[in-house]
């Protein structure tokens, strides 16, 4: 691959970047994978990876923020479902 077919195919994917547009960023880079160099090839493998894994953690820290406010909400209800027990619902 010369350097202006590289400088191409990074200019088509600056383009995506400036719309804010990763799924067609990605899209590109999929189909255009075979064209990049395969030093290149192993970088962006490597890039798309921690991604994916910086994107998992983002959802797993979600989840685990959305459980504990459930489990506080949970408690918080056992202690006025006990309340209303001790006072006989007054």
């Amino acid at each position: 691959m010369d350097s202006k077919q590289l400088a191409y195919l990074y200019s088509r994917l600056v383009e995506y970047q400036e719309r804010n547009d990763e799924i067609g960023a990605g899209k590109y880079l999929a189909a255009h994978f075979h064209e990049f160099p395969k030093e290149l090839q192993g970088e962006l493998l490597t890039h798309f990876y921690i991604n994916a894994l910086n994107k998992k953690v983002e959802h797993l820290q979600v989840v685990q923020q959305v459980q504990e406010e459930g489990l506080e909400l949970y408690q918080s209800l056992e202690i006025v479902k006990k309340l209303l027990q001790e006072t006989g619902g007054k």
